[in-house]
């Protein structure tokens, strides 16, 4: 373990077997859970090596614990303590670690959505302005991962659903500079929207969580998504479309996928109505019973 916070190291470094154990974690959370942000200071050299042990810990089990051991700290402690002490920026270089997709065990969608939870509140609270270098390059560090997770995560659903949630926080810290950004992160929402959902409830959770985070990256960068408007159209007409499957109409959450869908569609008219207006008739055309609903909302004159 790295850290020598205190000189508390030689509690923790005798014998690792107390992180297997789930009643000492279940005991440290517990007693964390209970500290007053007034004896923060004088504990964190007990609580931090815990932490950082097991986030840093190889076990995907023990790096859950340690995550969650680390939102308890980021709760309860405040957030100019962290900052200044340094205690974040220790914390965040810890768990970074944690935003890489491990397929053993069965945590690793767990393991993802945590991380990231993690190092969002984490970049919150180290960086306050956007005008500060750092900021942007942090953030940018950040969406970085979720590209570059997207490639491991293949058709695990519940995976590909954590990178996907992670788009929206990004896209309102960083604004129109997710645009850097912007083609890998429309090619992982559209190539989710291309998914059957028909097939599972779960891969219908899945585009509800994709097309969100559209909605979030036309939000900060609307001219600049037109450019992917014939991709994002193309993928949401293949959600739509398996919306109507037969198979479909159990599912409590196809209504709720298709009034986003529209919702979608409505954002990129407003944005850019020549050409979506246009695709959207050509599909129309194509097929009048599928898409009738979008042809409704496509501009009179259009």
């Amino acid at each position: 373990m790295n850290s020598g916070v205190g000189g508390s190291k030689s509690l923790f470094s005798d014998t690792d077997r107390w992180r297997k154990q789930p009643q000492c974690i279940a005991t440290f959370t517990w007693a964390l859970r209970r500290i007053e942000d007034k004896d923060i200071a004088g504990s964190i050299s007990l609580i931090l090596p815990v932490i950082l042990a097991l986030v840093e810990d190889y076990d995907s089990q023990a790096k859950l614990w340690g995550l969650r051991a680390a939102q308890i700290l980021l709760d309860i402690g405040d957030a100019e303590f962290l900052r200044k002490s340094g205690i974040a920026s220790v914390v965040e270089k810890s768990t970074r670690d944690c935003l890489v997709f491990r397929s053993e065990q069965g945590l690793g969608a767990e393991l993802l959505q945590l991380g990231f939870e993690c190092a969002i509140r984490l970049a919150h609270i180290m960086y306050l302005q956007r005008d500060d270098a750092r900021y942007t390059t942090h953030w940018w560090m950040l969406v970085e991962r979720v590209v570059a997770n997207s490639m491991y995560v293949s058709d695990n659903i519940a995976a590909n659903a954590a990178l996907c949630e992670q788009i929206a926080p990004m896209c309102e810290a960083l604004g129109p500079a997710v645009a850097r950004y912007l083609r890998p992160l429309i090619g992982i929402l559209t190539r989710n929207l291309q998914s059957p959902i028909y097939l599972s409830p779960l891969i219908c959770q899945l585009h509800l969580v994709a097309m969100r985070q559209l909605q979030a990256l036309m939000s900060a960068c609307p001219q600049r998504t037109l450019l992917y408007s014939a991709e994002v159209i193309g993928a949401l007409a293949i959600s739509w479309s398996g919306t109507l499957h037969k198979q479909s109409s159990g599912m409590s959450d196809v209504a709720h996928a298709q009034e986003l869908a529209l919702s979608v569609l409505r954002q990129l008219i407003q944005a850019g109505p020549d050409d979506v207006c246009a695709a959207v008739t050509r599909l129309h055309e194509a097929r009048p019973d599928t898409f009738a609903k979008w042809k409704e909302m496509l501009p009179t004159s259009a």
